[in-house]
């Protein structure tokens, strides 16, 4: 068998060879209207022929992990991003291997790879390599924007709103209005994903980059307590644990910040390229981001969504669909294709 037979049995072996949406049985009116919109764009990419999924409990893999960063905070942003990996920890070793060569390789020591740091030289010239290592994750990238402008996915009345901050508080100190919409989003958005994405009897992690949801272990806490309590919603199966942590109180941190990287890359350049186009102040490496963005791989199935209100002031969920200029074609700035639902 040649190396082009072995790598198709490979990305055989780590898809799903019959996909399926999460809640493509269930009424979707008791559902926040996030996961609504998330849920009929992937049930209109299984309708198309173009749903991919990874298959997560292949040669008896005990472990989904979740990680997850976001961007689109500064003020001038137009745009937040939520980016999640869920990926088969069994089966990342090779990829783990293939980061600490490249961390040799570019002098890298600890330092995160992250998209602000894409302007450094030694970050500059390793991004194509890690990235092509990224491919040989078993998972999924989901990185979904979602424009400033819409400010309430979950329609909470007063009263919810209340309820929830009193007992997710700050360390007693009221949510702010964005703090607790963002984690609502990030709770019911992990939710889904292992809901779909998890089978029976695996342990699940969750893991995200430092954040004000989860500036301190007691807010990091509540954020937790919170997913646990949704979970159900999603979760048919049972888990055998659902853990949660940060890098910082890790040993040996970039052993598992490598993999966070790639939801930082993802989230920084589509928010990049959605507020900010052609602009040329923008790293340069981030068209590469996008391109990597545009086509799916052995292992990492790649999906990029966008929410925004349409001209008639209604909720809209469209798929990003960039273009892959890894061929030999001449280099073009990368353009979005908006596939309206």
């Amino acid at each position: 068998m040649n190396q082009q037979d072995l790598l198709q049995a490979l990305a055989n072996e780590l898809t799903d060879p019959n996909p399926r949406t999460l809640l493509r049985e269930r009424d979707l009116a008791p559902y926040p209207a996030l996961i609504q919109l998330i849920e009929k764009r992937f049930q209109m990419e299984k309708a198309e022929g173009k749903l991919l999924l990874p298959l997560l409990n292949t040669s008896h893999n005990q472990s989904v992990f979740v990680f997850s960063d976001f961007g689109g905070e500064h003020s001038k942003s137009l745009y937040r991003t939520y980016s999640f990996l869920v990926f088969a920890w069994n089966h990342a070793a090779f990829a783990q291997d293939e980061f600490r060569k490249i961390r040799t390789q570019y002098g890298l020591g600890t330092s995160e790879i992250a998209f602000k740091k894409l302007r450094e030289a030694r970050f500059e010239n390793s991004i194509n390599e890690y990235l092509r290592v990224c491919d040989f994750i078993p998972g999924m990238l989901l990185t979904i924007a979602v424009a400033k402008g819409v400010t309430n996915l979950f329609r909470l009345t007063p009263q919810e709103q209340t309820a929830l901050n009193e007992r997710y508080a700050h360390g007693g100190r009221p949510r702010s209005k964005p703090d607790l919409e963002k984690m609502l989003r990030v709770a019911h958005t992990s939710a889904y994903l292992l809901g779909w994405l998890s089978h029976p009897g695996q342990a699940a992690l969750w893991m995200t980059d430092n954040d004000n949801i989860v500036a301190n272990d007691q807010i990091a806490s509540r954020m937790y307590e919170y997913t646990v309590s949704v979970l159900p919603k999603y979760c048919d199966h049972k888990l055998e644990r659902l853990g949660y942590t940060r890098p910082e109180t890790l040993d040996c941190a970039e052993n598992f910040q490598d993999f966070l990287s790639v939801t930082d890359l993802a989230a920084g350049a589509i928010e990049s390229h959605l507020t900010h186009g052609g602009d040329e102040r923008l790293p340069s490496k981030g068209d590469n981001v996008l391109s990597w963005l545009g086509r799916h791989s052995i292992g990492l199935k790649k999906y990029s969504l966008l929410i925004e209100k349409s001209d008639q002031d209604d909720l809209q969920c469209c798929m990003l669909r960039f273009r892959d200029t890894s061929s030999s074609e001449p280099p073009l700035r990368i353009g979005v294709q908006l596939d309206h639902s």
